[in-house]
């Protein structure tokens, strides 16, 4: 599993290139045993509760890393199961992209999606957005001019909450609010998985 950093003390790489290729062999291994904490923490507790786009997002982006550098497919099953978690295998059964699937976030904390956008997922949508996912709280809060979504008042997901909880409610930010970090890191993460391995050298 650390052959990089190994091979490297019987092919003399670190008397060539010195104290650079120490310190990556040192992060290489810290990233290694960081990566495996994270993996089967997150398989002890199944579905996280705080943030579970972005971490599984993330994730899956250093899985892939993982086995670019290493040739080795150990997190790949790992990386998968994190996509399909933000994807729709989940306790909700919803998509946490905006658009993706048939059961996706239609009442999203966004001033523009709220205000020109539809609120029962037909277009015009906020296409391609990620949102924070189940978390430990709803949180709830409103604004003068926020329009009311779901419109009927009916949360169709608490039948599935329990520790974690995911509500698809205007004012629910710690659940539903689209965010920059979000989207980037499940967009790096499904280019990953398109493209298989970078191209070109940098």
């Amino acid at each position: 599993m650390l052959v990089f950093p190994i091979a490297g003390l019987f092919t003399g790489y670190y008397r060539e290139m010195g104290a650079v290729a120490i310190f990556q062999a040192v992060m290489y291994f810290f990233g290694f045993l960081g990566l495996r904490a994270l993996a089967r923490k997150r398989e002890a507790k199944g579905s996280q509760t705080s943030e579970p786009t972005s971490h599984g997002g993330g994730l899956s982006v250093m899985a892939a890393e993982y086995t670019y550098l290493s040739g080795m497919n150990t997190y790949a099953d790992n990386a998968n199961h994190w996509l399909g978690n933000i994807l729709g295998a989940n306790a909700w059964g919803t998509s946490l992209i905006v658009g993706d699937g048939t059961t996706f976030p239609h009442c999203m904390q966004h001033q523009v999606a709220n205000l020109a956008g539809s609120l029962n997922g037909s277009p015009p949508v906020l296409s391609g957005a990620a949102v924070e996912g189940p978390n430990s709280i709803a949180a709830k809060g409103t604004l003068s001019g926020m329009i009311a979504c779901p419109t009927d008042g009916v949360d169709v997901f608490a039948q599935f909450n329990g520790k974690a909880v995911y509500k698809d409610f205007v004012q629910s930010y710690s659940t539903v609010e689209p965010a920059i970090d979000l989207t980037a890191s499940s967009f790096l993460a499904f280019s990953w998985q398109i493209a298989g391995a970078p191209s070109g050298t940098p």
